[in-house]
């Protein structure tokens, strides 16, 4: 196991390791997604605009969109359509919604490596609306056959290049495409199967509701406690913009670890014990990363002090 600095993450050596962490994807659901779930099973994105045909082209719009920092969506959305080569109706789905989320962009629904879902949260927190805690699900699923599309800097480069988009501009969506595509290792789903993914135990979901809490300890006094520290932090971010601390992350990953232990207890899939390691792996490191960061708002010397050996 080795560890990115610049990235924050983890890289596993061991080919089952390397494969798990890769394959093993998560999501955090919207409240459209749950209704979906119940509905049909699926998690699909939503539907593109009336007069709007999903393209190859469309959808790899689309999915540039994904890649790239929130608040830059619209200013690459109204470059590449003055450019006369983005359609209009997709400049709708950069803006925020009337709580501060992010539109969802049509045609994919994206998932982040089960290891980065620390990170995951600490961006997506308060996703749903009312009760931002009790209503959260995160998926953890299995994808062995990813379906991420084209090569999308190519794909900026071939429509953007020669036209009056600007050259600068174009570099930094191409540098964010990268970087938004490693910083969560995401993937792009034209749907999830969630259903039939679940009848074959090869995806489980966490509920942070009260009562699966009190299920997983066995009480409420300890369900209650991570629920007020998880919906502090989902408040903190929606009304302030702080991100959480290192105890959210603590409280996230025992909820999350308790339930995958649960899961592999009747999982038979010959990953299991790796899917484990990475879990534990990636707990350790989002809470060192969070507590790191902790000390940096509180005014610590953040010059963490490295033991050099000989």
């Amino acid at each position: 196991m080795a560890y990115d600095e610049e990235r924050k993450d983890i890289t596993f050596l061991e080919r089952e390791l390397a494969n798990t962490s890769e394959n093993w994807r998560a999501r955090i659901l919207t409240t459209q997604d749950s209704q979906n779930l119940e509905n049909t099973g699926t998690i699909q994105p939503i539907s593109l605009p009336d007069g709007l045909e999903d393209t190859e082209n469309v959808r790899s719009w689309c999915q540039a969109l994904r890649l790239c920092g929130h608040d830059m969506r619209p200013v690459y959305a109204e470059k590449a359509i003055q450019a006369d080569c983005m359609p209009h109706a997709l400049l709708q789905y950069t803006a925020r919604n009337a709580y501060g989320h992010m539109m969802p962009i049509p045609c994919w629904v994206s998932s982040c490596a089960a290891r980065r879902v620390g990170v995951l949260a600490q961006i997506c927190l308060a996703r749903t609306w009312p009760f931002w805690t009790g209503s959260t699900k995160i998926i953890f699923f299995k994808d062995e056959k990813p379906e991420n599309g084209i090569d999308l800097a190519n794909f900026l480069q071939e429509q953007l290049a020669r036209t009056i988009f600007p050259q600068d501009l174009l570099s930094k969506w191409c540098e964010d495409l990268i970087h938004w595509r490693t910083h969560l290792t995401e993937r792009h789903h034209s749907s999830i199967p969630l259903k039939t993914l679940l009848d074959s135990r090869k995806a489980f979901i966490v509920s942070f509701d009260v009562r699966s809490l009190k299920t997983r300890f066995q009480g409420y006094a300890q369900a209650l406690e991570t629920y007020t520290i998880l919906t502090e932090a989902a408040m903190e971010k929606a009304i302030s913009g702080s991100y959480p601390s290192a105890v959210f992350a603590q409280k996230l990953f025992l909820v999350i670890l308790m339930n995958l232990d649960k899961f592999l207890e009747s999982y038979e899939g010959e990953d299991g014990c790796a899917l484990r390691s990475v879990m534990e792996a990636a707990s350790m490191l989002t809470i060192e990363c969070f507590a790191e960061e902790d000390a940096k708002r509180h005014g610590t010397d953040t010059r963490i002090k490295r033991i050099k050996t000989a």
